[in-house]
């Protein structure tokens, strides 16, 4: 069993099973900076269990596992911006959302691969005004 202290002292499989039976404890967050250990978290735990991540330098690998937030120095810094982009991204786009955001702050706008879609207008200005809130 591995175990990490950067989780105090829990073991990795032990996870899902105290948010399914422990009363009141709904979520959890993880700072190894594991991905594997994110995929497997949010696979083996009930949708009704939040997942977040802490690793500020995994954010956007984290977000794409579909963890449900996170708890971080980066987010914590400016968390208005953190929660209307998050409001504004959702995951099934977020690599197209990511690189539109990226281009509103004078990156080079391409295309999304296939099959996803560009965004639509609508999802731009959500991004855009949450970008606002940065001044950017």
């Amino acid at each position: 069993m591995e175990h990490d202290p950067r989780q105090g002292g829990t073991i990795r499989g032990l996870m899902p099973r105290i948010m399914d039976e422990v009363p009141g404890v709904v979520g959890m967050k993880q700072s190894p900076g594991d991905l594997k250990f994110i995929s497997d978290l949010v696979a083996e735990t009930s949708k009704d269990n939040l997942v977040l991540t802490a690793a500020s330098a995994l954010l956007c690998p984290a977000f794409a596992l579909a963890v449900d937030g996170a708890i971080s120095a980066l987010t914590t810094a400016v968390p208005g911006v953190c929660v209307s982009l998050w409001n504004a991204i959702p995951h099934d786009l977020l690599p197209a959302c990511v690189k539109y955001a990226q281009h509103r702050q004078g990156l080079r706008l391409y295309p999304p691969r296939a099959p996803m879609r560009p965004l639509d207008a609508g999802r731009n200005e959500a991004i855009d005004a949450a970008l606002r809130l940065l001044s950017v």
